[in-house]
């Protein structure tokens, strides 16, 4: 039985023209750094902006070592949290659910990415005129990492096309694109990228990669299960849209940032 999952909406007086969005389970040691040098990168743009940490349901007290970086940015950094794990899509959802930025960044915790490669994927947004661009690591990684991505690249193609690189956590939406798809998943966990590409294609949004630095961050949270886990939600993607047993989105239920268009498990509030 799903829970109904309420995101809670905070006022804000402004629009931002970016909102980072960044997911976080027991991410008390990795993400203090990244998140700090992203917020110094912030600060020399000329364009207003916001970051939004959601707080899955850790138990390592992640929303409390954010808690001098949140001092010196009480407007512009908010932390969204739940009191439970309920997976990265649904965060995701949830942070994109309070964010009001025109374009939304999607940043994976470790910072294995760093934020300066924003320009590049917004350069290719403004140049192709695209809806979602998706980050395409241009670094090795362990060997074992490289097998399993490079299996599940074979599995995601069933479903997404013309996009290498899917579980990268690097991406930029527009916000139409992001109320199109995000609040709109059946997939919380791993996989969400490939339910998320999939109804974006489907619904003719474009999607284009861009090459984006990264750097093997240890600490990740994948195991040898997590391929697995993830094989069967690329199968559920591939099969139940096709079957009729998933719908697409219409183009007139986005998320208003006040309600999820979808039955979730838990719920997540911002804290003040």
């Amino acid at each position: 039985m799903l829970e109904v999952l309420h995101f809670a909406s905070a006022t804000i007086a402004r629009t931002p023209s970016l909102s980072v969005v960044i997911p976080a389970f027991n991410e008390r040691e990795r993400l203090p750094k990244p998140l700090a040098a992203s917020l110094l990168y912030l600060r020399t743009q000329a364009r207003d902006w916001e970051v939004i940490v959601v707080d899955d349901g850790s138990t390592d007290e992640t929303a409390a070592a954010l808690s001098s970086l949140r001092e010196d940015e009480p407007h512009r950094l908010r932390v969204v949290r739940s009191p439970r794990n309920c997976g990265k899509g649904a965060a995701l959802a949830a942070g994109a659910c309070f964010a009001a930025g025109e374009r939304i960044l999607l940043m994976d915790a470790d910072g294995s990415t760093p934020l300066t490669a924003l320009q590049d994927l917004e350069d290719v947004m403004d140049r192709v005129g695209c809806s979602i661009v998706v980050g395409e690591r241009c670094a090795s990684r362990p060997w074992y990492r490289e097998l399993m991505g490079y299996t599940f690249r074979a599995l995601a193609s069933m479903a997404v096309s013309g996009v290498t690189d899917t579980q990268c956590g690097f991406k930029l939406l527009t916000r139409d694109a992001a109320a199109l798809t995000l609040p709109h998943l059946h997939i919380e966990r791993w996989a969400y990228d490939v339910e998320m590409l999939y109804v974006a294609q489907r619904l003719g949004l474009g999607v284009v990669s861009a090459q984006v630095p990264f750097e093997d961050v240890p600490g990740s949270k994948v195991t040898w299960w997590t391929p697995v886990e993830m094989l069967l939600d690329v199968l559920r993607v591939s099969t139940f849209y096709r079957l009729g047993m998933w719908e697409l989105p219409q183009r007139g239920a986005q998320s208003n940032g006040k309600g999820s268009a979808r039955p979730r498990r838990g719920t997540y509030t911002l804290l003040i």
